[in-house]
């Protein structure tokens, strides 16, 4: 393990993620991390950069054949097409609270936060900039 790097506690898994670019209804990314058989999907407007707070919409569950799917969609929802892809670790057990998560890919590299808001809306926040950063612990916000 790397130094500085956290284990995943008790609660945590390790599972892999995908970022696509999908061209409907209007040009915008998913990603999705894979969690007990399903991906857990949230529409972003932009890649998340280092930095960067967005807001973005949390999607119903997708099939696992989207972490290597690239092509049309069916029911003439447009193409997607992979950005970027790795591994992830974090708890995502529940939605309800804020997601704490490791993401591990080519592009998109670091500690984030998604935190649900009102209905479908959630916030990504980056809480690392550099790789070696360690989160704050969680708690009561």
């Amino acid at each position: 393990m790397a130094e500085n790097a956290r284990a995943p506690d008790a609660k945590e898994s390790t599972g892999r993620f995908v970022l696509l670019y999908h061209t409907w209804p209007q040009p915008h990314y998913d990603l999705m991390l894979e969690w007990q058989g399903v991906l857990k999907t949230w529409r972003l407007p932009i890649i998340p950069e280092p930095g960067l707070s967005l807001t973005m919409e949390s999607l119903g569950d997708h099939r696992l054949a989207y972490l290597d799917y690239e092509g049309p969609v069916s029911g003439n929802r447009g193409e997607v097409k992979r950005i970027d892809r790795g591994t992830y670790s974090g708890d995502l057990s529940d939605l309800t609270q804020p997601l704490r998560v490791h993401i591990n890919g080519a592009l998109i590299r670091g500690w984030c936060e998604l935190r649900p808001l009102e209905g479908s809306s959630w916030q990504w926040r980056w809480l690392t900039i550099r790789e070696s950063t360690i989160p704050p612990q969680s708690g009561p916000q």
